[in-house]
């Protein structure tokens, strides 16, 4: 069989007919990369309908409904004059399922990185945890000495130590918080 891009072959398999069709880079030209598939793919319009004949009910197109914005998939049956509604090139649907597996990749990476920074965060927030912890008890044991310096990788915004004896209070503000500790 002869199409207009070449030789068209129907080859039976025990499943039905697998075409193979002319490919060779010496039949085209102008070749770029194939544009994206996925929104040609995503704006079909699908329905779910019973057919009138055999009362089954399924999924599909209406040829009316393509012809408003796919009417290079829709002709005429001149035999009865209903709309009939051609396949989608196959080559489309495997570039649309491409795209979706770049767009996982892609998504998968984001993840994984937002992941590793969560992780690092919750790191952090144990080590400040157990900072503080240490320096709760060392004013609960009347040591008041305090290195700032511990928090020089961190926004520290003020610390203040009031101490009348007892009670002490320390305050101070990490991260846009404020802590208050003893009074």
């Amino acid at each position: 069989m002869q199409d207009s891009s070449g030789i068209c072959e129907a080859q039976p398999t025990t499943t039905g007919l697998t075409w193979s069709c002319s490919s060779d880079i010496r039949l085209k030209e102008n070749i770029t990369n194939a544009s994206s598939s996925l929104d040609y793919i995503n704006g079909l319009p699908l329905f779910d309908y019973t057919v009138k004949k055999t009362r089954e009910r399924t999924m599909g197109h209406i040829a009316q409904k393509m012809l408003e914005t796919y009417p290079e998939l829709v002709n005429i049956n001149n035999e009865d004059g209903y709309y009939m509604v051609s396949e989608i090139n196959s080559w489309k649907l495997v570039n649309a399922i491409k795209e979706l597996k770049n767009i996982s990749e892609q998504t998968n990476s984001k993840l994984n990185s937002s992941e590793q920074k969560i992780q690092e965060l919750e790191n952090k927030v144990n080590e400040l945890q157990t900072q503080l912890n240490e320096i709760q008890s060392k004013l609960a044991n009347g040591n008041f000495e305090i290195n700032v310096s511990n928090f020089k990788d961190e926004k520290v915004e003020q610390v203040e130590i009031i101490s009348e004896i007892k009670p002490v209070k320390l305050s101070f503000v990490l991260f846009g918080k404020i802590f208050n500790l003893f009074g």
